[in-house]
């Protein structure tokens, strides 16, 4: 028997998959390698030493985004599954118990979770409005998402920055970006490294979306998927691990399980690991390229569970809510720790099921106890190290449930361990993972391994596809997959000749335009097809209309074949889709490409019928046509806030090296190629940990970047958004388009905003420190001359007044060196007149001095140097957002720290007037002031 479908993996997204599909009518097969189906989401039973049984959920800890408005909900309703299972709402406080003793309750509700951190950080009460604000939009935006065909709103914004940096811009308060990033215990990596548009999804669902558990467990929904397959003749085959899968040129034929069973169909899906299903794959060279990619992407974390059956409910032993996270490190130290196999040091989860569930177990309770773990931190199974290990840890998580929950011990009825090697055991995911491809800064987003393989007939779905894991993430997989097949299958066989002309499908296009959706928009696109002339379609005025000739300049070019655009524009393939498959490449401004669904989204008049003689677009072109320049009309659409004199391109480039973060680079080896302007190429170089620029063309570019100078500097200096210039075609990108995204990663050129410098003023910051010294130089000149009181009113005055007048306008507040001024020297009077005799002795000869030299010893200390604020002034922003900008002045601080340390122990140990000759280490060290930031600078 040759079936329409193969799904290979019978977990959520596969049975979901198998479900769509036989309701569609569809002969479908499902072939698992477990007893049971559901992968991760499954029940299992252990008997108690009181000889009754309990129920274990095996993995799932809540569902979010469950209620009646979102996508996942209207799926499953829809496919009939939702009426044979109750959901169950979990509208407990999740806790957090911080350092063993601190104790955080944060709300499963939008309004009470924002007024929680309003009340905790009210210094940030505007932006935590603004952030969850956004939240909101996101939401909207995404709850649908499976129910319609275009781009994410908000995908590109976020899914190449991490959650850390992304939260930082609304709030920086490292406090609070622990509180707020709970959830990334269940996303798998610690906030720094986690993309942020994967965990802002997952908040946003939780918060909005309601947080949910299913009645009987996780185990009850593969069951009841189970039964609604079987009733619609599908065939479910269990303890079937396919071990070889048989290709010929680009198509799946068939495949083999351990059985000696052979299944045939006409379309594959890999709802599993992709890394293993592809090793089943022999003497076919097609997948070469593919299977390559994979083994340089980051696979999520594994895990280790401990679960506990009490004899008695959990909040008889204190338990008082249903989600407990133990977190007595941060979370990126916790991650540390664990990749380290230091379980001792590490965060952990606890989940009271019974609190969710109170029928789960009629004869108690159950808890487990979670962890992320990886599996290079277990020995092979079946070894008797292994076994001891398990033996080991398993009571170390039990001991330190028992330190916070001591009446758990005795009501214990039954312990079961698990580790990552369980996890692979079961599911054959590689290292255990479970969560497919980590999702980091690198593979959020568009930039996942998507649905699309090597393979006509074959499509990847679940956890190792987009969007990603979780119990939302794979089942919004597997519809997104399905869609695609049947869209395929519905029209493969007689698109190639009922397609219709070019021209047709243009004039349907502008027969959907809906300009209540094109407010204010002026867009001309240019559309190249394989062999046609180029089209050219113009909005403008609220109207659009194709062009009869060239237009002067072009917005957005998008180059695909007329049958790709065809499956587009009658929703049989969303441009996502084409644009992450490679069936669609877009240059200039992409926004504008993302932006067609709903700008053509009118339907289309009954009595429509198109003009055949409306141009020449559907005549074959025998020359080609390239859009390869940067758009000059797109330039103008960012506001250009530069207009001060560019640095030098040899010099944004240097600045670029001094900002580049080695440990960010680690097995990185690209080769970046710049063409700005009509200027000589720029090659740089990333390998072995360093940066460095080449003197002359490598035998092999990796990414090349084109832009203009203004465009470059803007980028490296005047946070101008990279991927943002990219969209709105500032910049052409070639070759690995990765590359660029991990640029603001690898070369970090700006620290904090300072919007307080002035770039126009170039005086030396020598002089500057030297005028903000005057006080000191005053004192020690004049000491022995005037009285105290005389020498304190002059600092305090040239400090309070003079020194400001003659500063530019918004440079005139106190640095922190004239505080210490003031404060120093309003304490040397106020001693005088205290306590005479211990000024005379003590106060007088020695305490400005110490004072002066503690300052600049504990400023470069700190790497918060009182001469950044002088040097700001007096050097271009460009140059003062730099990390060598930075180094630089922490070494002036210590140099000037041992100056002055020098000259103070001269004047002691030297009779006068021969100390005097300490005033050449001052001579020394302004010598060197001024030539050391210019031989470090160069440009």
């Amino acid at each position: 028997m040759k079936y329409d479908v193969i799904i290979i993996g019978a977990g959520l997204s596969g049975l979901t998959a198998g479900i769509q599909l036989v309701k569609s009518g569809k002969k479908v097969c499902l072939l698992e390698k477990h007893k049971i189906p559901g992968g991760y989401a499954t029940n299992f039973t252990r008997k108690g030493f009181n000889e009754k049984f309990y129920t274990f959920d095996s993995s799932i800890h809540t569902i979010s985004g469950f209620n009646k408005n979102c996508s996942v909900y209207k799926t499953l309703d829809n496919l009939g599954i939702l009426k044979n299972i109750e959901i169950l709402e979990n509208k407990q406080y999740t806790t957090i118990i911080k350092n063993s003793k601190e104790t955080i309750d944060i709300p499963n509700n939008f309004e009470e979770f924002k007024i929680m951190l309003i009340k905790n950080f009210p210094n940030f009460s505007s932006n935590i409005n603004s952030l969850f604000e956004f939240i909101k939009n996101l939401y909207e935006d995404m709850k649908d998402l499976i129910l319609k065909s275009d781009a994410p709103k908000y995908q590109t914004e976020l899914e190449s920055i991490s959650l850390y940096d992304f939260l930082k811009k609304y709030v920086d308060d490292e406090n609070f970006i622990e509180i707020f990033s709970y959830l990334c215990s269940y996303l798998g990596l610690p906030p720094k490294d986690l993309n942020a548009f994967y965990y802002m999804v997952a908040i946003s669902s939780f918060l909005l979306g309601g947080s949910y558990y299913i009645k009987g467990g996780s185990g009850h929904i593969t069951k009841i998927m189970k039964n609604e397959l079987e009733k619609h003749n599908a065939n479910i085959h269990l303890s079937s691990e396919v071990i070889e899968i048989h290709s010929q040129n680009d198509k799946i034929i068939s495949v083999t399980t351990k059985n000696k069973e052979v299944f045939e169909a006409y379309e594959f899906i890999f709802a599993c690991d992709p890394n293993h299903i592809f090793s089943l794959i022999k003497n076919n060279t097609i997948i070469n390229d593919y299977v390559n990619k994979l083994k340089f992407l980051e696979k999520s974390i594994s895990a280790s569970q401990l679960y506990i059956a009490l004899d008695c409910s959990t909040k008889e032993v204190d338990i008082n809510t249903s989600h407990l996270f133990i977190n007595n490190l941060s979370h990126q130290d916790s991650y540390a720790n664990i990749k380290a196999g230091n379980f001792e040091n590490s965060n952990f989860e606890l989940t009271a099921y019974d609190q969710m569930d109170c029928d789960l177990n009629k004869n108690g309770s159950f808890l487990c106890v979670s962890s992320a773990d990886f599996i290079t931190n277990w020995p092979e199974r079946n070894t008797e190290m292994y076994k001891q290990k398990k033996e080991q840890i398993s009571q170390l998580f039990l001991e330190k449930v028992l330190k916070f929950f001591p009446k758990i011990k005795q009501h214990i009825q039954v312990l079961e361990f698990a580790t990552p090697r369980t996890m692979q055991r079961y599911t054959n995911n590689t290292n255990g993972s479970i969560l497919g491809w980590a999702q980091n800064i690198q593979q959020g987003g568009f930039n996942r391994p998507s649905f699309k393989t090597p393979f006509s007939n074959a499509i990847t779905i679940g956890a190792w596809s987009y969007p990603g894991g979780g119990f939302e993430g794979v089942i919004s997989s597997s519809i997104l997959g399905v869609n695609r097949i049947l869209s395929k299958k519905e029209n493969s066989n007689n698109i190639k000749n009922e397609i219709l002309p070019l021209n047709v499908i243009m004039d349907g296009m502008v027969a959907k335009f809906n300009p209540a959706n094109a407010v204010d928009k002026h867009i001309i696109y240019k559309f190249i097809f394989d062999g046609y002339n180029p089209i050219y379609l113009e909005i403008k005025d609220n109207t659009a209309k194709l062009l009869s000739a060239e237009p002067s300049h072009v917005d957005t070019t998008i180059t695909t074949t007329h049958e790709t655009w065809y499956k587009i524009a009658f929703n049989e393939l969303s441009g996502q889709d084409a644009l992450m498959d490679g069936l669609v490449s877009c240059s200039g401004n992409l926004r504008n490409f993302a932006s067609m669904p709903k700008i053509f989204d009118k339907e289309i008049p009954d009595n429509f019928s198109s003009n055949e003689t409306n141009n020449s677009s559907n005549e074959p072109n025998t020359s080609n046509s390239n859009d390869n320049n940067v758009s000059e009309n797109n330039t103008k659409e960012i506001e250009n806030t530069f207009t001060k004199e560019l640095m030098p391109i040899k010099a944004i480039m240097n600045g670029m090296l001094a900002g580049f973060d080695s440990s960010k680079a680690e097995g990185l080896d690209i080769r970046y190629k710049f063409s700005f302007d009509n200027q000589k190429p720029v090659y740089l170089e990333i390998k072995n940990n360093t940066a460095k620029l080449l003197s002359r063309e490598p035998s092999k570019i990796d990414t090349t970047i084109i832009t203009t100078h203004e465009t470059w500097h803007r980028i490296a200096f005047e946070g101008l958004d990279g991927e943002d210039a990219l969209m709105d075609g500032l910049i052409k990108c070639e070759g690995n388009l990765k590359n660029f995204a991990l640029m603001p990663t690898l070369f970090n050129t700006s620290e904090e905003e300072d919007n307080s410098t002035s770039p126009n003023l170039k005086l030396n910051p020598v002089i500057w420190v030297s005028l903000a010294l005057v006080p000191w130089i005053f004192y020690w000149i004049t000491h022995n001359i005037f009285s105290p009181s005389i020498v304190s009113a002059f600092s305090i005055l040239y400090t309070t007044f003079f020194i400001n007048f003659i500063k530019p306008k918004n440079f005139r507040s106190i640095t922190k060196l004239e505080s210490i001024n003031l404060a120093a020297f309003s304490i040397y009077n106020l001693a005088s007149f205290l306590n005479p005799v211990l000024f005379k002795n003590i106060i007088s000869p020695f305490f400005l001095d110490i004072v002066l030299i503690l300052t600049l010893f504990i400023s470069a200390g700190t790497n918060s140097s009182v001469m950044s604020e002088y040097s700001k002034i007096s050097f271009h922003p460009s140059v003062t957002k730099t990390k060598l900008f930075k180094i630089i002045n922490r070494n002036l601080t210590l140099l000037w720290a041992l100056v002055f340390a020098i000259r103070f122990i001269l004047m002691l140990v030297i009779p006068s007037p021969l100390n005097n000759l300490s005033y050449l280490v001052i001579m020394l060290g302004i010598i060197i002031s001024y030539f050391y930031p210019k031989s470090k600078l160069g440009h």
